[in-house]
């Protein structure tokens, strides 16, 4: 056994000793227990120094092995390079040309981070200079025999203050004593170069010996996936838009059954079949729209980087709704013999056009056919799930009866949280969760906005790692920002050997917006992807990862009985057949249960999104826990007002908002039952600020009649004038101190539910150069929270409110602000709407409204048509 692994396994069991013996104490008054010490990195072997900094004009070269970038030498064979890089020195000088101008101040910062476990030398690479945003489109090492290595060649966008990141083998700096050059190649703006070079000098070279002894644990080997066709007669029901006078074989059967599953509901009976038919119709659904952004004559320019390529999205006929990045392109160029393909990815979307990464640069043409594939990853993930629970007793785990009551076999804990240990509903939650009280019925955490939800689960987690060393816990989430952040939070108290993030290859290229110490517990840790061993899996005691990611270790086969717990976050806006990917095969072994499963969220937040209209209002627009919560034992007993503590328990102490915006949602959501606890400097500075209509009341509706745009490209919709308001706002707002206290860009967040309005807003925001003013749609905000939101409601002179009429995405639009919120739109349009209604006369009712006059009308009833999910 190595060094560091014999460190690792011994630090394990100190940092467990120190809080083992607090299990045998009395329930306490939150003690801060002890907090794990994170493990101690080797100290850097090198020393590093800046050299010198050049800018340049930009020019269009073509790149080939034998052509100097630093100074622009296309050398004739080998021979004649070798000799060029002799001229360069042992120190690599820079050979100025005429117009190269010396800047004295570096423009980038960097740190080298050294990476043993991984035999790796991680770049951070930092953005200092004068301008916004700079590229970094290539890096270069200058090597001890000559050679100049590129380390990569890509096209890194690095805002002002941020990192981007880079990696490569540690072996390469080989020799001791010796300055090694390390060059970066950026762009300041289209038309200007930035050449800067930095010295590393090897200062131990024993460290780099070592890691030729590095043991490499082999990766968890994951069996290819069924391609789990759709079947033909689903695909022709699709294609008739599901008219019950298709004649294809087995239609009018298949129609008949979905409408009797539909009136019985989800049950045992019909559980896998029926999930199963209506996936299948979203999947296909799905293949079906990206077979309309295939492009025949398209025209993609050369980004700045090799292998990078930009298409408009004017090229597009029907608007890339759905198209994300990573998603795999097919670049053709026709022929009248055989059509020659090459492959590539999403690599960034921009409201204008698209980054696209080749695997290998297509041979020049005026006109390329490009094809996007639709990555069918979850939909596989969801069918293996539903074969693995084919065996298993459903009745039990998914429509379960009451639990007979256990004895409690943890009764005394010593909290980790301070909160946690002053909250009834949250300790509560925490003893019967590590007590399994519901087992085998999953346990519900009803958390509404701000009530700790995540901090309940992280404090059961820590408590079952201190009280059960046998027992492993999987925690699984819709997104990766959530998975970070309880990783982030666990960290504080667990020791990081005993933690694992299991990452996707997709989040490699956004490791610069992600916290150092999770990136250094995951499978990102050596710089790059690497596919996790079952060491890194079986010798830890929690592993994090997205609901997707869970699949793997199903499809890889792991030990059913390694995980005795795992927890489903977000649950609430999670498809019932997605939530099944992190408990099948992993929590279940033939018919037996073998995992509690934790299910956290809230049903009157946004649940799964289904685009298809034959979909909604069937079971697969509603998630797990939404049903769950309709199901007997999870109901409040309507004699007590309660709910069975043994399965549920619903958090009541809001620690987010002003109490004034907590009202309304609390009354029209949740019973009233909510209790604002925030602290007033959190809660309540903006109260008095000079714009608001009622000094006391620190949010407001401001009426403004805009107009409703679509352009050609895209179906969402979007309305300059809130636009404009709410830049207007923003600049008084950061210009003005609010009650003596200075407002920064971060504390700003913007929401709009429509896509279109949010890249509106960006370009405004962009262009008055607010780098940390964050603008979103109401899904991407679900979940966070800022000081001060604004939102814009777009719709404006319409019959309808559109997909505004849906009272979750009301719900969670307004409920993202601590201290200060402002919602711009038109009243005339939005009161047509029951919920807006309402929320409009909360406003009325409390002087808390400004701009146009209006006139408050109770609504009519509104039916949705067809086409008011579409407008986003």
């Amino acid at each position: 056994m190595n060094s560091t692994a014999i460190t690792r396994i011994s630090s394990s069991k100190a940092a467990f000793d120190k809080l083992a013996p607090a299990a045998s104490k009395g329930e306490s008054n939150a003690k801060d227990p002890p907090k794990a010490a994170p493990p101690k990195r080797k100290e850097r072997p090198w020393k590093l120094r800046h050299v010198r900094t050049f800018t340049r004009d930009f020019k269009e070269v073509k790149h080939t092995p034998r052509y100097c970038y630093v100074c622009r030498a296309q050398c004739r064979d080998d021979e004649h390079f070798a000799k060029h890089l002799e001229a360069h020195g042992s120190e690599f000088r820079f050979l100025r040309q005429v117009e190269d101008y010396i800047v004295e101040e570096p423009l980038f910062q960097i740190r080298l981070d050294y990476r043993p476990d991984f035999a790796k030398t991680l770049v951070y690479v930092k953005n200092v200079s004068p301008h916004p945003v700079v590229l970094l489109n290539m890096a270069y090492l200058h090597l001890a025999d000559g050679q100049l290595m590129t380390l990569f060649e890509s096209e890194k966008r690095i805002p002002w203050g941020s990192f981007s990141t880079f990696s490569f083998s540690s072996c390469l700096l080989s020799e001791l004593e010796r300055n090694f050059a390390l060059i970066l190649v950026g762009m300041a703006n289209p038309k200007t170069e930035i050449l800067e070079q930095y010295n590393v000098q090897v200062t131990e070279l024993c460290h780099f010996l070592g890691e030729q002894l590095v043991l490499k644990k082999p990766p968890i080997h994951c069996p290819a996936l069924n391609h789990y066709p759709v079947p033909a007669v689903g695909q022709q029901l699709h294609k008739n838009d599901f008219s019950p006078k298709s004649k294809f074989p087995g239609a009018k059967e298949l129609l008949e059954q979905l409408a009797e599953f539909k009136q019985e509901g989800l049950n045992p009976a019909n559980y896998i079949q029926y999930l199963n038919v209506l996936n299948q119709i979203e999947d296909y659904d799905l293949q079906v729209e990206y077979t309309k952004y295939r492009i025949k004559e398209a025209r993609l320019v050369p980004g700045i980087s090799e292998k990078f390529y930009r298409l408009s999205i004017d090229q597009f006929q029907v608007a890339p709704t759905m198209l994300d990045e990573e998603c795999n392109v097919k670049v053709i160029i026709p022929s009248e013999f055989e059509p020659r393909c090459f492959m590539g990815t999403i690599h960034k979307i921009h409201p204008d056009y698209m980054v696209i990464h080749m695997n290998a640069p297509p041979e020049p043409s005026p006109f390329y056919t490009v094809v996007f594939e639709c990555n069918r990853l979850t939909f596989q993930m969801e069918y293996f799930a539903l074969s693995l629970l084919a065996k298993t007793d459903l009745e039990k785990l998914l429509f379960p009866k009451p639990p007979v009551e256990k004895k409690i076999k943890f009764e005394r804990f010593d909290w980790f949280s301070k909160n946690v240990a002053t909250n009834t509903e949250q300790m509560s939650a925490v003893r019967n969760i590590v007590n399994r009280t519901a087992f085998p019925a999953p346990y519900i955490l009803f958390g509404p906005p701000g009530t700790g939800k995540t901090s309940t689960l992280v404090e059961a987690v820590i408590q079952i790692w201190k009280l059960q060393p046998k027992a492993n816990v999987l925690v699984a989430a819709s997104s990766n920002f959530a998975c970070d952040e309880f990783t982030k939070r666990l960290l504080e108290f667990i020791p990081a050997t005993d933690v694992f993030r299991f990452l996707s290859k997709a989040c490699e290229k956004n490791m610069l917006n992600m916290n150092e110490a999770v990136v250094d517990i995951s499978n990102l840790a050596s710089g790059t992807y690497a596919t996790p061993s079952w060491h890194d899996i079986y010798n830890s005691r929690v592993v994090v990862a997205t609901v997707t990611m869970c699949g793997r270790l199903a499809q890889a086969k792991i030990d059913p009985n390694h995980f005795s717990y795992i927890f489903i976050d977000e649950a609430g806006s999670t498809k019932e057949i997605s939530a099944l990917v992190p408990i099948a095969g992993i929590g279940t072994n033939g018919k037996e249960i073998t995992a509690s499963v934790v299910l956290s969220g809230d049903p009157k937040q946004l649940g799964p999104m289904i685009r298809h209209e034959f979909l909604r209002h069937t079971v697969q627009e509603v998630s797990m826990l939404e049903r769950l919560m309709n199901h007997d034992i999870y109901l409040k007993n309507p004699a007590t007002g309660h709910y069975n503590y043994l399965v549920i328990t619903k958090l009541l102490n809001n620690f987010r908002s002003n109490k004034h915006m907590l009202q309304f949602s609390n009354y029209a959501f949740y019973d009233g039952d909510l209790r604002p606890c925030g602290p007033a400097f959190a809660t309540d500075w903006a109260i008095g600020w000079s714009e608001l209509p009622r000094k006391s009341f620190p949010l407001f509706f401001h009426a403004i009649r805009g107009q409703t745009e679509k352009d050609a490209h895209s179906s969402s919709l979007y309305n300059r004038q809130e636009a404009d308001q709410i830049i207007a706002y923003i600049k008084i707002i950061l210009s003005t101190e609010i009650n003596g206290r200075t407002v920064g860009e971060n504390d700003i967040g913007v929401i709009s539910p429509y896509t279109k309005q949010v890249h509106h807003i960006k370009s405004l925001v962009k262009d008055n150069n607010w780098d940390q003013v964050e603008v979103g749609s109401t899904e991407q905000y679900q979940g966070r929270e800022k000081p001060i939101i604004l939102i814009s409601t777009v719709r404006s002179g319409t019959s309808t409110v559109g997909f505004l009429n849906n009272e979750k995405r009301l719900n969670v639009a307004i409920t993202r602000a601590r201290a200060l919120m402002i919602i711009v739109g038109n009243p005339d349009t939005l009161q047509r709407d029951i919920y807006w209604y309402s929320m409009l006369k909360y406003c009325v009712d409390n002087g808390a409204f400004k701009g146009c006059s209006f006139k408050l009308v109770p609504p009519f009833k509104q039916e949705a048509t067809g086409n008011d999910n579409k407008d986003w």
